[in-house]
């Protein structure tokens, strides 16, 4: 979401501010939802909003990341801090979904042609079987046939 300057401490907003001469601050949740909105301009509303979120993180739910992001400009760029409440669940690096598509799309699309191919075989022998099943019994009848037959008498 942010690329983070930082992991920061609640209690070190204030000096973070200073050294940086920052002017607005606002708190955000990991989705990007604003839990304190940016401040007006000034350094008494600043450090306002540094209270404010100070005794927000008090109460919002832990084992979470939250993002700190200051400007030095009302419309200037985001400087994101991380703010970690208690042990939030890391996740791994997974692969973005077309690379694990692309991978998953090939490999179902030799397993399916695999299933074609096998089937036709089935298919066939299926055929032949029922090929030489007729042939045999057409053989069977032809020889129960001549040998039943009684020879003309001249």
């Amino acid at each position: 979401m942010y690329n983070c300057i930082d992991t920061i401490k609640i209690d070190d907003l204030q000096n973070v501010a200073k050294a940086n001469a920052y002017k607005y601050v606002r708190m955000e949740d990991a989705g990007g939802r604003v839990l304190v909105y940016q401040n007006a301009t000034g350094d008494k509303l600043l450090n306002e909003k540094i209270k404010e979120i100070q005794r927000r993180s008090q109460v919002i739910p832990g084992d979470a990341v939250y993002y700190i992001i200051f400007k030095n400009r009302a419309t200037g760029e985001d400087w994101a801090y991380k703010y970690i409440k208690g042990n939030p669940v890391t996740i791994t690096h997974i692969a973005p979904m077309q690379e694990r598509a692309a991978v998953d799309f090939n490999a179902l699309e030799n397993k399916n042609a695999e299933i074609a191919r096998l089937q036709n075989e089935i298919d066939r022998l299926k055929l032949q079987m029922i090929y030489e099943n007729d042939l045999n019994n057409l053989r069977a009848e032809i020889k129960s046939m001549s040998e039943s037959k009684p020879e003309p008498k001249k």
